[in-house]
This record gives C-alpha cells, structure tokens and sequence, in this order.
C-alpha cells in the first residue's frame, strides 16, 4: 500500500502575482514544468539551472499537474499578449 505524500505548496508557490512562481524568485512554475515536459531536463538539472532545490522544482511540478489548464491558458494569453505587439 502506496501511502499519499503531503506537499505544503504554499512554502514553495508564490500565487499572489499573475502567474504562479517559486516562492521569492521570479521563475515561473510554467518554465519548469514545460522544461521538465520536453524530456531533456531532469530534476536535478532543473535546480542547477535555476539554482533551486530539489524541492522547489517537485513543489513546481507538482503544482503544475495541480493545475496544468489554468497554467496553460495563462501561458497562451501571454503568448497572445506579446504577439499582439510585433
């Protein structure tokens, strides 16, 4: 029996802006998330990368699954908003 792993979010995901980030950085949860999607970004590169932690990177990841529609329907409006201005 596989017991459920408890992820206090909120110490790692700074809600309070337009986008959800890492908590005291300006690092999008969509940027780690879809980094980790194209299959060539582990975790440990991630925190290198971005000079995180392991947690912060699984906090991110794991908001994302959380809440991939919303995030990807920001990420759109963004993309939207920028070729709106060329």
């Amino acid at each position: 029996m596989t017991l459920p792993i408890a992820v206090e979010l909120g110490k790692y995901i700074d809600e309070r802006g337009i986008i959800p980030t890492i908590q005291g950085r300006d690092i999008p949860v969509a940027t780690i998330a879809y980094r980790a999607l194209s299959g060539s970004w582990c975790i440990e590169s991630l925190a290198y990368e971005f000079t995180l932690s392991d947690a912060e990177v699984l906090a991110a990841l794991v908001y994302y699954t959380q809440f991939r529609t919303l995030i990807d329907a920001q990420q759109t409006d963004i993309e939207l908003e920028f070729e709106a201005l060329d």
